[in-house]
């Protein structure tokens, strides 16, 4: 940015005002408050947002339009620098460094996660579920990582499965095995028995893939601890129900064994509707990160005389307040059960009031019992909620309107938000 640009105009911003400034124009805001500014910010669905703040004087703001691709977003892209004012003009209660500081420590973004805890119609104790198993730190999805996890106090391990070209279900989260064996292979065309058998984490200690019936000859130690199957959208709709039912029996032929202990994950309502007879008495729940389409699924179930368990949604949900209220009044209305992933935010597992599937059980166990947990700085946090609620929003408008958001999924994976 040219520091030699001059102010174009000059506004001071209550909670109500809104700007659209012309492309490359600098604007000069001041705002009447922190919460003022940090509530506008929240306002917009801002794809990127750099955001620099200063402890000289945080109400006073240059903003520039950047330029960005046509389309229906493109009055979204700014970039924001807070800095020094440069106006007369007193600024109230910012008379000092530590009151200047004091409107982070007093920024409703931690109030705003717990302000609409979760409750059924009955109290329900909080289910903690193992992504892929103990991921923090152990192989994911492997026997070892799930019997760390019990071990550290999960109620539920979260595991995903796919079809191998021998129709073998394994545990593996992406359908190539690069990122966590090394070696690419495409699980979906690629035999379990010659192959996929053969490999090993990178992560050590190296672990095998396990195949599904290995894990149910594993839990058969652990007598209370359920399993969420996370059934991706490559498989076969039909052939992967049906095996994962054989399986089932092979191990114990009675089937409401099962229903108690097995939680089916479904992305796509097809996968229920193909299989709901195969399907009846079990737990399924929608794992989503569109709130439409997930109300959709839900509704398109109960019109087909089915009844879904529950809901497991990106856990970004939780940091913005009017989607977040939107989704606890459906799951109250419908009698469904929450699940939130991948919580490893000890503050959000400790206030969300929901069920959780999270990387680091031991950390979750703790944040649940009220041991504390090493945070950063207040300020930084509640920035960083105002950032999340921004990103989901984001997510949210792409979804209606069916972008593409690998690159943008990939993105979110790498700074581990999904």
């Amino acid at each position: 940015m040219q520091t030699s640009l001059q102010p174009t105009s000059s506004l001071l911003i209550g909670p109500k005002v809104c700007i659209r400034p012309e492309k490359g124009a600098l604007t000069y805001l001041r705002f009447q408050s922190v919460v003022t500014f940090l509530g506008y910010l929240s306002q917009h669905r801002a794809l990127t947002l750099f955001l620099l703040i200063s402890a000289e004087d945080v109400t006073n703001v240059r903003l520039i339009r950047l330029g960005c691709k046509k389309g229906p977003i493109s009055h979204i892209f700014f970039k924001l620098f807070v800095s020094r004012r440069k106006s007369p003009g007193p600024s109230p209660s910012m008379d000092s460094l530590s009151s200047r500081l004091s409107f982070f420590r007093a920024m409703p973004s931690k109030n705003l996660i717990s302000s609409h805890r979760f409750l059924l119609h009955r109290r329900m104790a909080i289910t903690v579920g193992a992504h892929r198993g103990y991921r923090k730190l152990f192989p994911e999805n492997t026997i070892l990582s799930f019997d760390q996890a019990v071990n550290h106090g999960a109620d539920m391990i979260e595991l995903d499965l796919h079809l191998s070209s021998d129709q073998v279900l394994v545990v593996i989260h992406d359908q190539s095995t690069k990122a966590v064996f090394g070696t690419d292979y495409n699980v979906c065309k690629t035999s379990y028995k010659d192959v996929l058998s053969k490999l090993r984490t990178i992560r050590h200690p190296p672990q095998p893939m396990p195949t599904f019936s290995d894990v149910l000859e594993w839990l058969s130690d652990y007598p209370d601890v359920k399993l969420m199957l996370d059934i991706k959208r490559d498989n076969p709709a039909k052939d992967v129900i049906r095996l994962i039912l054989e399986e089932l029996t092979k191990k114990n032929t009675d089937v409401n064994f099962w229903r108690k202990r097995i939680i089916f994950g479904l992305w796509s309502v097809d996968y229920y509707l193909l299989n709901q007879e195969l399907l009846e008495g079990f737990d399924v729940v929608n794992i989503a990160v569109d709130l439409k389409k997930s109300f959709q699924f839900a509704n398109t179930v109960a019109a087909e005389g089915g009844k879904l368990h529950g809901i497991s949604f990106l856990h970004l949900i939780w940091y913005h307040q009017k989607y977040r209220t939107e989704l606890v009044k459906f799951a109250n209305s419908n009698s469904l059960v929450l699940y939130l992933w991948t919580i490893n935010d000890p503050y959000l597992v400790k206030e969300c009031g929901v069920n959780l599937i999270t990387d680091d059980i031991g950390m979750a166990k703790k944040a649940l019992s009220g041991v504390p947990v090493a945070s950063g700085p207040t300020w930084r946090y509640s920035v960083g909620c105002y950032f999340k609620a921004g990103l989901f929003s984001t997510v949210q408008f792409l979804l209606g309107r069916d972008y593409n958001l690998k690159y943008l999924a990939l993105a979110m994976k790498k700074f581990k938000l999904l």
